[in-house]
């Protein structure tokens, strides 16, 4: 379904001097819709259950943090769909425990977060799963530690001066993001070792 609604928007947007091969277009219009239907399902299950500012801050740290570490992805929509969701459910779940700790307790967990998301970046990212090119290694590592490190930091700031611990969404976001890079690093372990084989 996504696949022909790809292709009649790429049909309708392509003509027959395009150099660029039709595929290519509906590969990225296939990234598009199911973006775009990724995020609007999101936010109408933060609107549902009165989370929506969380799932704007979920949305934008996880894509943000994402975008340059890499890690898994799931070889369908549907199942990048399905594990997007449960981890965005997970992450929720685990800020609404956090909201119960004193200041001291959440600063503390995002220190170790930021710590160890940090010796992980260092060692690991970013991570390149199959169709997913990394232009320039170096600057990408960098621009994930530099991602990282500003979402990180911007909720213990806030919490700090403003006593305003609605980011706390943040961490949970993090360690899903560094799950995922953990994920794809294994599965590249696997595959190296079934070539040898």
């Amino acid at each position: 379904m996504l696949h022909r609604l790809s292709e009649r928007i790429a049909l309708s947007v392509c003509n027959d001097s395009d150099k660029t091969p039709l595929d290519i277009y509906i590969y990225g219009f296939e990234l598009l819709v199911s973006s775009v239907i990724e995020t609007i399902s999101l936010l109408l299950i933060g609107l549902l259950t009165g989370k929506l500012i969380d799932t704007i801050i979920f949305i934008i740290s996880f894509s943000s943090i994402r975008v340059f570490s890499g890690g898994y992805h799931a070889n369908s929509y549907l199942k990048c769909f399905i594990v997007t969701v449960a981890y965005y459910l997970l992450v929720l779940f685990s800020a609404d425990i956090m909201l119960a700790f004193p200041n001291r307790t959440i600063i503390l967990i995002a220190i170790i977060t930021l710590f160890l998301s940090l010796i992980l970046f260092i060692l690991m990212s970013p991570v390149k799963s199959k169709g997913k090119s990394i232009l320039n290694y170096k600057k990408q590592k960098m621009l994930s530690i530099i991602s990282l490190c500003i979402n990180a930091i911007l909720p213990i700031i806030l919490l700090t001066i403003y006593q305003n611990n609605i980011l706390i969404i943040v961490y949970p976001t993090i360690i899903c993001v560094d799950v995922l890079i953990i994920i794809e690093s294994l599965k590249k372990g696997d595959e190296k070792n079934e070539r040898k084989d």
